[in-house]
């Protein structure tokens, strides 16, 4: 579906730093099966699986060290989002290289680890929404160095800037949090009455996009002023129940040529040019999109489909699905490397 280029809404990055939030590569494919309660490895090429290891049960989310050497798998516990009686205290570190667990780091006294990224320094940044706490780890050491409060039990998501200034936390029913990791606080927040879920920087930083929690609206933010200078619309989407919410998540392409935002509630996900984030691109995916991988070639991306045990594969200058596979039980989150 298309819009008039002067209505157009544009956040063409003008340089891209290193994505410290949305990594790439051509060595393998890491997943996270959080039904299944294993990782998976796949080949980068043929996408066929190369090992799976055991979990704590319900991993949700993963961080890929600056090195592509590491990554990191939240345990989020045995629950959901605002019902997770038994909430995971912990963190488990892989070997992409080996293919093997490593270690397994604790986040006590905190609780349900959720989101998280490495910067540039090797650091673990970690989101804990129920215990609503932001961490930095010494994942070698495997030691909490500080923590934060967050502000709401919602901040589920969080995302840094690729300069490693800010870092911005999404809160399901609250506002947008921002951090300033050189201050060491929490500057400020941004209203978002509906609370937000996913959250994304584009690669040169100069803009953060937020997922409307209720709306599905993406909300376009001038990371240097910190405000909301957009707020766009998604295309047919169909509508959900207000109270629950859409488990979108926006990302931008490595490049930054490509904005997608999956969409759980709706089983879509929306490809646009960032030249124009009104000019909008629907497709149909199996129940439950979630996480998505970006390929090197940035014009390649996978989602995983959480509810349906598939990843499908998408060209985004196409437009277009270009095939599938199978993907455990409920792949949550993916990522090359």
């Amino acid at each position: 579906m298309n819009s008039s280029t002067a209505n157009a809404v544009a956040v063409t990055p003008r340089g891209v730093m290193r994505d410290v939030n949305n990594t790439s590569g051509a060595r393998a494919i890491f997943a996270v099966d959080k039904l299944g309660a294993r990782v998976r490895f796949y080949d980068a090429a043929t996408h066929a699986e190369l090992k799976s290891i055991e979990t704590a049960k319900f991993p949700h989310e993963l961080a890929i060290s600056p090195d592509h050497r590491t990554a990191c798998v939240s345990i989020y516990g045995l629950g959901i989002f605002g019902n997770n009686p038994e909430p995971g205290k912990s963190i488990e570190v892989y070997d992409l290289v080996a293919m093997r667990l490593t270690k397994t780091i604790s986040v006590e006294p905190y609780f349900a680890p959720h989101g998280m990224m490495f910067d540039a320094s090797g650091k673990l940044w970690v989101g804990c929404d129920s215990a609503a706490k932001l961490l930095c780890i010494d994942p070698i050491g495997g030691k909490i160095e500080a923590a934060w409060d967050t502000g709401s039990t919602g901040s589920h998501f969080i995302v840094m800037t690729p300069d490693a200034e800010k870092i911005y936390v999404s809160n399901k029913g609250d506002d947008l949090g921002i951090f300033d990791v050189k201050q060491k606080k929490f500057t400020h927040t941004l209203s978002l009455p509906c609370g937000s879920e996913g959250v994304t920087s584009s690669p040169d930083g100069r803009h953060v996009v937020a997922a409307d929690n209720a709306s599905g609206d993406l909300h376009v933010i001038d990371t240097a002023a910190d405000r909301v200078i957009a707020r766009v619309p998604l295309d047919g989407v169909p509508p959900s129940h207000p109270k629950r919410s859409r488990l979108m998540r926006p990302r931008f392409s490595p490049d930054g040529r490509f904005l997608i935002v999956t969409n759980y509630a709706s089983a879509t996900v929306h490809v646009m040019d960032t030249g124009n984030l009104r000019n909008q691109q629907v497709l149909v995916l199996a129940k439950g999109p979630m996480g998505a991988a970006f390929a090197e070639d940035n014009r390649s991306v996978l989602i995983a489909s959480h509810d349906s045990g598939i990843v499908t594969a998408v060209d985004l200058e196409k437009r277009a699905i270009t095939g599938w596979f199978e993907g455990g039980n409920g792949i949550e989150t993916i990522s090359y490397y």
